[in-house]
């Protein structure tokens, strides 16, 4: 698969305002010299259509992976990234946003990774590794949570390198079979409880 480096990629200006003038805080500084971690706001139609494009982007490639035809999150609509209660999180290197993280606060004491996604063009480059170490770097006591599907092998290795463990399994609505891993100890309610 070919990379045009140059389709649609997600483009800040880091010192403020962005392509269609909105503007993305710096939470983070970078962690080489081309790596920085900022909040996305996707309530900006424009940041919420490049989210949705990015998303769109590498779970293709998760598809294609896990041998699916039909995967729930290419269903995703735009209005869902733009009116989530989600906080996202992107990593921008050479002004491309490169990945992404979503989160969602279950509750004050676990915080939900609901998607990690790399730009294809940059898969095997430490990304996702970033920003869940970010994720984990924010997260203080709260115990981190992940689902993939259990034949996502490389997802399921990074997040067992960065210490999680399996904590429970399920097959989804849409017949694939899914993992959830944990970073810590602790009381961890069911899925069924959720």
């Amino acid at each position: 698969m070919g990379c045009s480096q140059s389709r649609g990629c997600l483009r800040f200006d880091l010192t403020g305002a962005g392509p269609t003038g909105f503007f993305c805080e710096t939470l983070a500084m970078p962690m080489d010299n081309t790596d920085t971690i900022i909040r996305l706001h996707q309530a900006d139609e424009g940041v919420a259509e490049q989210i949705k494009a990015l998303h769109d982007s590498a779970y293709s490639v998760e598809a294609r992976l896990l041998g699916l035809d039909e995967f729930p999150p290419l269903n995703r609509t735009l209005e869902s990234y733009a009116k989530s209660n989600s906080v996202f999180f992107g990593c921008i290197r050479e002004a491309r946003c490169v990945g992404s993280v979503e989160l969602k606060e279950d509750d004050s004491s676990i915080l939900e990774v609901s998607s990690l996604v790399v730009d294809p063009c940059y898969s095997r480059q430490g990304i996702a590794t970033r920003l869940m170490m970010y994720v984990l770097s924010k997260a203080g006591t709260r115990r981190v949570i992940v689902s993939t599907a259990t034949e996502n092998y490389p997802a399921i290795n990074l997040y067992e390198g960065l210490g999680f463990q399996k904590a429970d399994q399920w097959t989804s609505d849409a017949g694939i079979d899914i993992v959830l891993l944990a970073n810590c100890t602790g009381n961890m309610r069911s899925r069924s409880n959720r």
